[in-house]
């Protein structure tokens, strides 16, 4: 029970990325390396799925341009809507 609560703990602790890409093999390298790093690491491929992560705070955010399935500028607009801290 004491290392289920270190556990969860641990994993509050952690440091958060979202990734905004699309499916592609890039994008499970990204979130491998991420991991790796120590972030919890949220991936979002649609405008829709990026609004549903408005109320969770990040670290960092990452784009992948090339591949995000989302028109560049539009999702830069959101994320600083979404997530202003990240922006400063």
């Amino acid at each position: 029970m004491l290392q289920q609560q270190y556990a969860k703990d641990q994993h509050r602790d952690r440091r958060r990325a979202l990734l905004i890409a699309g499916k592609s093999p890039l994008r499970s390298l990204i979130s491998t390396f991420l991991s790796t790093m120590g972030y919890a690491c949220v991936m979002v491929s649609t405008p829709k799925q990026l609004a549903g992560v408005q109320h969770e705070s990040f670290d960092a955010a990452l784009i992948d341009i090339a591949n995000s399935g989302m028109p560049t500028e539009q999702t830069i607009l959101s994320l600083r809507k979404l997530c202003p801290g990240l922006s400063e």
